[in-house]
């Protein structure tokens, strides 16, 4: 498993599974902003994190809430701010 200042870390293939999966809850409920960008960990800090400052309110609990159970396999999820998800090996 890869580090980021000796802190696992997901893949960027794992990273992309998860935002993909975010990309469909957000055409799910009808969004047609912009989409959350993926930041490599050191940009929130030793993670990978989903960004998007001017998404739906509180979008990251929303989507914990909705996809709890749903990630892809070896992900873990949690909001880092209301309007960045930090992504995580389970």
């Amino acid at each position: 498993m890869p580090t980021y200042g000796g802190t696992p870390v997901l893949t960027i293939g794992k990273a992309g599974q998860a935002r993909e999966a975010v990309r469909a809850w957000f055409n799910e409920i009808g969004w047609d902003g912009d989409m959350p960008a993926l930041f490599k960990p050191g940009h929130e800090g030793p993670m990978y994190v989903l960004s998007l400052e001017d998404g739906p309110e509180d979008w990251p609990m929303q989507i914990c809430d909705a996809l709890y159970g749903k990630w892809p396999a070896g992900v873990f999820a949690e909001p880092v701010s209301s309007w960045c998800l930090g992504l995580y090996p389970a």
